[in-house]
């Protein structure tokens, strides 16, 4: 169970790190789709199609690097994905489903498939692969950061 979760995790991760670079590769095509997201103020395109692919990439090697930080970095993720797939769905229910832009590069040489549907639903497979590995790690226990050593004369 516990190898088929970091499996599992690790293909989600390696995922967000792609989508981070397919983003800043064809970060012109990211910020053009931002500007459908009419709850987006536009002074805040730029900022958000910088930090949006550059915070995937750090998490996907926060993930990779920092084995005993996993649980803090899944819930990050958690979070982050919750809030993001929370404006979309508000988007969408309030007015035109904006464009995702969730794959960047890829994204500009293949037409979109997923709809608004779609994409809170992949979000949420996403979302509770993570819920999932949060709980097996806080009912196994969680590996602590080793502890400072303390020398005594």
């Amino acid at each position: 169970m516990l190898r088929a979760r970091e499996m599992t995790v690790s293909i989600l991760f390696v995922a967000i790190g792609s989508a981070g670079v397919l983003k800043l590769l064809a970060l012109d095509e990211f910020a053009m789709s931002l500007q459908t997201w009419n709850i987006l103020p536009q002074r805040a395109i730029v900022p958000t199609s910088l930090i949006i692919p550059v915070l995937e990439l750090i998490v996907c090697v926060a993930w990779f690097l920092y084995a005993r930080r996993r649980m803090i970095i899944e819930a990050i993720t958690f979070a982050a994905i919750l809030v993001v797939t929370g404006i979309y769905a508000f988007q969408a229910w309030t007015s035109e489903p904006p464009s995702c832009g969730c794959l960047g590069l890829w994204q500009s040489h293949y037409d979109q498939i997923a709809t608004s549907q779609a994409l809170v639903w992949r979000n949420g497979v996403i979302l509770a692969l993570l819920a999932v590995s949060i709980i097996t790690r806080i009912v196994k226990g969680a590996p602590r950061a080793p502890q400072p050593r303390v020398h005594t004369a």
